[in-house]
């Protein structure tokens, strides 16, 4: 088992990294008073029970509350059904919220902490590679608004990360490619060896020894950017690269065509292009990301010319400044930048040269 620490002055978090953790989840909270377990249905019946049961031997008062699974478990409606639940279990200041579940999930439990009764502990247990190497780990909760995506949300660090590599056994594989978009991602702005360990692994990334290096790094790439920029003022916004164009095209399809690590495939191919335009990333990189993340079965086209709706909805991303845009993008593999305003029929150009339909 690893320990990671993320740390801000004076608090942080501890993330721990191994197998078989969730049978043991009693341990690592031995302090509590009460839990509340806010997960989907699918998780529930996968690991909820597990949870539960570990919570029972280490005689630790819980309730589980089910939310809906995916990007509806975010909008506002959830986000009070929940409130209204912790009141009518009179769930108080004293009690930790653990989330249970993937990104979607995770994003949620963590808002109602850190906003019901001024905030409670949060533990996240992610079950999905890409909550695991992501969503999880920073500090960032938010929920829907209609128009924009996570548009109502703050920064609120966990008290424990519990990232179990046995859950990843049970995902469907659609999961683990979404997943790996957010891996790609880290390689591609930040760190030039995980990129050439995708490439060169491909056909073996999930054997137990190279899906646990390749977590373990991306976890501590994340882990180093955060806490050099907890709010996301600076070199975080890096992480970004991808979700501009990602996070329009997941709104402008109103969440339901795209994946999150489809959407932000879509969303690096087409700032990978931007980058080249402006005579950064060279044509060989480039074709170098787009191959990448074919090989992991992600898309690299979108089968409908949204191109306007795309061009109005990033005006909302929350990265635009004095109503400028501002991109992450990669000026060569493994090293990234951020750029404030391109030009507009760049950015159109590299839209359309993903776009691709009848």
């Amino acid at each position: 088992m690893q320990e990671i620490k993320l740390e801000f002055g004076n608090k942080n978090s501890k993330i721990f990294i191994g197998r078989g953790l969730i049978n043991n989840i009693s341990k690592y909270i031995e302090d509590a008073n009460s839990v509340v377990i806010i997960t989907s249905h699918p998780i529930r019946e996968l690991y909820g029970k597990i949870v539960e049961s570990s919570l029972s031997e280490g005689k630790i008062n819980y309730i589980t509350l089910e939310v809906q699974d995916g990007e509806g478990a975010k909008s506002i409606e959830s986000y009070l059904n929940v409130i209204n639940k912790l009141l009518a279990h009179k769930v108080g200041r004293d009690s930790i919220i653990i989330s249970l579940g993937g990104g979607c999930v995770g994003d949620l439990a963590g808002f109602i902490a850190a906003t019901y009764m001024r905030g409670l502990e949060l533990i996240h247990i992610p079950t999905t590679l890409l909550a695991q190497v992501d969503s999880s780990i920073g500090g960032k909760v938010a929920i829907n608004h209609p128009i924009v995506k996570n548009l109502i949300g703050t920064f609120y660090q966990p008290k424990l990360v519990i990232i179990d590599l046995n859950v990843l056994k049970t995902l469907p594989m659609k999961e683990i490619r979404n997943g790996f978009a957010e891996i790609i991602k880290y390689g591609a702005i930040l760190d030039k060896e995980l990129f050439n360990i995708l490439e060169k692994e491909k056909n073996k990334i999930l054997q137990d020894e190279i899906i646990e290096k390749i977590v373990s790094s991306a976890v501590k790439i994340k882990v180093n950017i955060v806490s050099k920029d907890e709010y996301d003022k600076g070199i975080r916004m890096l992480l970004n690269f991808g979700h501009t164009i990602g996070h329009a095209l997941e709104a402008v399809t109103n969440y339901s065509q795209y994946s999150h690590g489809e959407a932000i495939s879509l969303g690096m191919l087409v700032e990978g292009k931007i980058s080249n335009k402006l005579g950064l990333l060279n044509h060989e990189e480039l074709i170098r990301l787009e191959r990448l993340i074919s090989e992991y079965e992600l898309p690299i086209r979108i089968h409908e010319d949204l191109t306007e709706k795309i061009l109005e909805t990033i005006y909302y991303d929350k990265k635009v400044k004095s109503n400028k845009l501002r991109f992450a993008i990669p000026k060569r593999i493994g090293e990234g930048m951020i750029i404030s305003d391109p030009p507009r029929e760049i950015i159109i150009s590299s839209l359309k040269e993903v776009i691709n339909y009848v």
